[in-house]
């Protein structure tokens, strides 16, 4: 009988990480799908049942500028309240939230219909989600697991369905955060319909830890809304001088990498608790991918070249790519903020252009790795260098924004590229 040993410090420290990271997500989720319920069977409800929810709204949100108090802004929305309780009332009072619900409650009635069955469907995605990817819940309790997830692949699409063609019927403008949060939410629909349909069929070919990581992927997809609130809050409380709006723009932009972060996450603490599998033949189809990968790096790798001569020549001969966005995109004052704080730091600029263009093609190089299966020892290197330049772009980037001012006036960051100014 082979002697066993005692865990490591790494091993152990490496299970805590994991199970604070598992319940954290199964914490935030089901409080999440707790409050979307509340506001469903109100927010969402009123204006299907009753003809005069829009003038309610109205009036709850006149009372809330004229009395901004923690119940005035949950008689305009729980979640709001909610979220007011952990940051401050000032934070959403003063932002678009409130009068974004008066379109919800004034919206056409079919509108209004979607909307409500998406959010309720969702709800049991978001309570039940996090306890599908809780090893020792699954493995104690199979059955509850296996009639969880059946619930939620017909829950789920579902509820994504209903929001694709609210989507479809709702302006980019009538959306919170415009364009750019109606196309996120285009692509993460879309993504999560695909995945659980991949889950699916993987189960039944009986491939686990296939259907694993693609029931992870879809769960990333629909955590959006959610993780978008968690965003806000948190954001807020650490930096509470800025306002709703950028916070939300910021938020957007983190929002891609930092789901599929969560999913990947979620994957691997269940891919430690599953015993050593043989490697499979890879499919068909993932040959034909790898093939097209090939085929298309020298288009990739001349962008790169090209991305980086635009941006060194700018650097070089005007001040810098900026200056050549029209102003109809970018507030014209805005742009003037940041060139000038790159002309106070000449440096800054080149050296910018230097570690963002390193940055992208060791990311490509790295690809082209990957997809060849043929990790050689420069694997190591290549992925600390990418690292290091990667966090010297975000450290620069980080530096410029809060040499324009960490609390940005409205005025000059209002719409970001969410929005085109009349000429």
């Amino acid at each position: 009988m082979m002697p066993t040993h005692p865990p490591s410090a790494r091993a152990a420290f490496i299970k805590i990480l994991s199970v604070a990271f598992l319940f954290s997500i199964i914490f935030m989720m089901t409080s999440s799908g707790l409050i979307a319920l509340l506001e469903g069977s109100t927010r969402f409800l009123q204006p299907v049942l009753n003809e005069n929810a829009a003038k309610e709204t109205i009036e709850a949100v006149n009372a809330l500028r004229e009395k901004p108090d923690l119940e005035a802004i949950k008689a305009v929305s729980i979640e709001l309240g909610y979220m007011s309780q952990l940051t401050s009332i000032e934070r959403f009072n003063y932002s678009k939230l409130p009068e974004h619900g008066i379109y919800l409650a004034s919206m056409p009635k079919l509108n209004q219909v979607l909307m409500l069955g998406h959010v309720l469907l969702g709800v049991s995605c978001l309570i039940i989600g996090g306890f599908q990817f809780w090893p020792g819940f699954r493995k104690k309790y199979m059955k509850t697991h296996r009639l969880l997830g059946g619930l939620y692949v017909v829950t789920a699409p579902l509820s994504v369905v209903l929001a694709l063609i609210y989507l479809g019927l709702t302006p980019p403008h009538a959306i919170y955060a415009h364009f750019v949060a109606w196309f996120a939410l285009w692509i993460f629909g879309v993504l999560a319909i695909v995945s659980i349909i991949m889950a699916i069929r993987a189960l039944r070919q009986r491939k686990i830890m296939e259907h694993q990581a693609w029931m992870a992927l879809s769960f990333a997809s629909l955590i959006v809304a959610p993780m978008l609130r968690w965003c806000w809050v948190l954001l807020g409380i650490m930096f509470p001088t800025i306002d709703q709006e950028t916070i939300n723009q910021v938020t957007l932009a983190i929002m891609l990498p930092l789901v599929l972060m969560m999913g990947y996450g979620l994957l691997l603490i269940n891919r430690q608790f599953t015993r050593p599998n043989s490697k499979r033949p890879a499919a068909a189809i993932a040959d034909h991918i790898r093939l097209r990968v090939f085929a298309t790096m020298p288009i990739w790798y001349g962008l790169a070249i090209l991305i980086a001569s635009i941006n060194a020549l700018a650097w070089i001969f005007h001040d810098g790519t900026l200056q050549l966005v029209p102003t109809t995109l970018i507030p014209e004052l805005l742009i003037d903020q940041e060139t000038m704080v790159f002309q106070r730091h000449s440096w800054l600029g080149l050296l910018l252009t230097l570690s963002s263009s390193t940055a992208l093609w060791l990311a490509l190089v790295l690809l082209k790795k990957m997809f060849d299966n043929r990790m050689d020892r420069h694997k190591a290197f290549l992925i600390r260098s990418q690292f290091i330049a990667t966090n010297i772009t975000a450290g620069l980037l980080v530096f410029v924004g809060y040499s324009i001012g960490i609390e940005p006036q409205l005025e000059n960051a209002s719409g970001g590229t969410t929005y085109v100014s009349a000429p």
